[in-house]
């Protein structure tokens, strides 16, 4: 099971900053959550807030007409993305029921 709190350089990978100066730079603008409320070193990042923040990034980002994301994005950026061109209705939603 992959670890849910991470140091930063690992979260700084994970939202695909290039290194961790620029991952600083955005948790100040507000753009990532900042770490988790711990006594101990190194600070540590919830996966669950980075992804949240990193689905609500797609979403937001998202215009009628966009290509989908590229690989230099993570899944829940393009989850984002895609929830946001279907309520656009630029793609349908495909549901599966049983």
């Amino acid at each position: 099971m992959p670890a849910r709190c991470v140091p930063i350089e690992e979260a700084c990978k994970y939202v695909g900053c290039k290194n961790v100066d620029q991952f600083r730079r955005e948790v100040r603008l507000g753009k990532w959550p900042g770490p988790i409320q711990v006594k101990s070193r190194p600070l540590r990042w919830d996966i669950k807030a980075l992804d949240a923040a990193e689905i609500r990034e797609g979403y937001m980002s998202a215009e009628r007409g966009d290509p989908e994301p590229g690989p230099n994005r993570g899944k829940a950026f393009w989850h984002g993305w895609r929830n946001r061109m279907i309520d656009l209705g630029e793609i349908k939603h495909n549901y599966i029921l049983e």
